[in-house]
Order: C-alpha cells, then sequence, then structure tokens
C-alpha cells in the first residue's frame, strides 16, 4: 500500500505578532493546543489528536474569522479525521482551509498550494482521481515555482501525486515523481528519518506491482525498520509496512511468515483506527487472499465478506478499492467451483473500474 507524506504547519513561532493580553491568552492557547494535536496525529493517537485540535479551533477562531492559524487548525484537523476514516467530516474543513489561504495570501500563494495538497489527498481517498491529479499537480507548480525543484517542501506534493499515478496503474511516471520525491527528503534528513520512510515504501510499491520483488522486498524492509524505530511498533505506519511486506510473502509462497504479519497489521490498525476503518477492510481482504491461496475458502470467504461490507460503508459501493476486493473475492469463488457467483462479482468490479 503506498503511504502519503503530509505537511503540517502546525509548529509556528509567531512571537513577532502583537497581541492584546486577551488575545495572546488565545494565541497560547491555540498554539499549545494545535502543536499537541499535531504530535498526537504523528504517533497515531488519532482521538487525542481530534480532541486537541478542536479546542484549538476555537482558540483559533476567537482570534478572528479568516486567519493563517484558523486554516492551520482546520487542515489539521481535516487529516485527522480522514485517518480515521471520517471523510465527511473531513471534507469541508479541507475546503474552509483552502478558501481562507486562498483569501488571505492569494491562490497561488505557498501557503494554499499545502491546502490543494491535502484537498487532492482526500479526492484521492474517494476515488475521485481526475480532481486529485489536477489539485496535486497546482500544487507542485506552485511550490516549485516558490522554493525550487529540490526543496523539501515539494516532496510530499510529489509522493502524492505519485501515490496517485500508482492506484491508475501509471507506474512510470509513479516511479519517476516517487524517486524525485525520496532523494529530496534522504537528502534534507537522512537516510533514516521517518520523512524519507513515505516515499521509500511508495517505491517498494512501485516495484512490486511490476512484480520486482526482489527489488521490492529490501525497501519494504528499510521502511518498516525507520517506521519502529521512529514511532514504535504499534503505529499505523508500521501496519502499513508489515501489510506490504507480508504481500510479497504471500505471492511467494511463504504462507506461514505472511499471516503472521498479516494479523500483526490488522491488529495494529483494528486497536489505532477502529474495526470499520478502510485500512482494516484492506488487511482483511489480503489475509483472505492468503487463505484462498492454500485453498481454505471457508476461512477466506468470510474475511472477503467482513472486508467489502466495510469499505462499501466507510468509501461507497463504487470505490476502486471496493472493485478489487470483489475481483479478488470473484478469483476465489472461480476455484472453489462457483463460477456463476464469481461472473456476479467480477461483472459488478469491471463496472466500477469503467468509471475510474
Amino acid at each position: 500500500m503506498f503511504t502519503r507524506s503530509i505537511i503540517l504547519l502546525a509548529f509556528i513561532a509567531l512571537s513577532l505578532i502583537s497581541f492584546g493580553t486577551d488575545a495572546q491568552a488565545q494565541f497560547e492557547t491555540w498554539k499549545r493546543h494545535n502543536n499537541a494535536g499535531f504530535a498526537a496525529y504523528h504517533q497515531g493517537a488519532y482521538e487525542e489528536s481530534e480532541k486537541l485540535y478542536k479546542t484549538a479551533l476555537e482558540a483559533a477562531g476567537a482570534l478572528g474569522p479568516d486567519n493563517e492559524r484558523l486554516a492551520i487548525t482546520l487542515n489539521g484537523l481535516a487529516l485527522t479525521y480522514s485517518a480515521q476514516g471520517k471523510y465527511a467530516e473531513a471534507e469541508p474543513l479541507y475546503e474552509r482551509a483552502l478558501a481562507i489561504r486562498n483569501e488571505v495570501f492569494g491562490p497561488k500563494h505557498s501557503k494554499a498550494a499545502y491546502s490543494l495538497q491535502s484537498l487532492a489527498g482526500h479526492y484521492h481517498d474517494l476515488g475521485k482521481y481526475r480532481d486529485a491529479e489536477a489539485l496535486f499537480e497546482r500544487a507542485v507548480s506552485i511550490l516549485k515555482k516558490a522554493y525550487g525543484p529540490y526543496d523539501p517542501k515539494l516532496a510530499p506534493a510529489l509522493n502524492g501525486l505519485a501515490l496517485l499515478y500508482h492506484d491508475q496503474g501509471r507506474h512510470r511516471e509513479a516511479e519517476g515523481a516517487v524517486k524525485k520525491a525520496l532523494a529530496i527528503d534522504e537528502k534534507a534528513y537522512g537516510t533514516q528519518h521517518p520523512n524519507a520512510g513515505s516515499p521509500l515504501s511508495n517505491l517498494a510499491a512501485v516495484y512490486h506491482d511490476q512484480g520486482k520483488l526482489g527489488e521490492a522486498k529490501p525497501l519494504y524492509r528499510r521502511s518498516l525498520e525507520i517506521s519502529e524505530k521512529a514511532f514504535g511498533p504499534d503505529h499505523p505506519s508500521v501496519a502499513t509496512d508489515l501489510n506490504s511486506l507480508a504481500e510479497i510473502h504471500r505471492e511467494q509462497g511463504r504462507y506461514h511468515s505472511a499471516e503472521a504479519m498479516f494479523e500483526r497489521a490488522l491488529s495494529i490498525r483494528e486497536n489505532t483506527l477502529g474495526p470499520r476503518h478502510p485500512q482494516v477492510a484492506e488487511t482483511l481482504n489480503n489475509l483472505a487472499r492468503l487463505y484462498s491461496d492454500q485453498d481454505l475458502f471457508d476461512r477466506a470467504e468470510p474475511l472477503f465478506e467482513q472486508s467489502l461490507t466495510i469499505s462499501e460503508t466507510a468509501l461507497g459501493s463504487e470505490h476502486p478499492r471496493v472493485a478489487t476486493i470483489l475481483a479478488n473475492y470473484a478469483e476465489m469463488l472461480q476455484k472453489a467451483g462457483r463460477t456463476s457467483d464469481a461472473d456476479w462479482l467480477l461483472a459488478r468490479a469491471q463496472v466500477i473500474r469503467a468509471k475510474h
């Protein structure tokens, strides 16, 4: 699975701004809670992050209706909602943050580009690939013009664009974009920094999807080591790397080790994201495929059903990820000799894919 690196302008020194006594107190409240929300987000403590950002939002609103502090917190809270699969709650916050930055700084300012990038990632999550691509490209263009082609502020937008290309099967474009992001991050932060872990994992995914398992596997391992060192063993980023590495083991027929990694990834995701999250559905789908590969159809089918239900509820019945699950489920049914059921699911998957 691809991972998306994020720029959150949270730890901001605004000491040069002069406030009255009451406003200064509101500013300090905003800064304290916003920064704590940012930290909780990156530790995978999304419910705690949500609470902190909501407190920061109240303080930011007291400082004026259209200010950068409000936009920062709106964007941070939206990202926290997205991480929890609360896409309907996230979208108006992304849009409001972008509107504020367009009004305050202008639509071609770098701060507007950060909001464009976040909204593009949201559209990608929803399967709105054309809308996402247009916003990512605008963000990349603005940031290149503002900072040049090698600045680390550009890397998350390139990484997001690479993720989008990957999910559309545009592997050459994905590889080019993610290699640029990785080179920028490694030069700016070092090869062991978590900022480099996301494009590293995504480059592995590009190789993986092209069948280059020998090139993908060590990159997934490196990304996993970085995530565990930076965030601890129970972070959602660790689950993403485990899920990806387990897929390679499954494809290599190393079923025992694959099952152990899938189960660990599933446990992390259920505990940190909740049992109805799309990423939980992804691991359930992969675990079902593992059982299907071993002709353990009675174990595979309920997992496919569970994965499908979660994905349709969270993402809608016409999302590309739903099509992937339907196709995998159909493959299992075909192997089990249930041809008519398989054909029906495969036809549904093809209809969905034709729309994207």
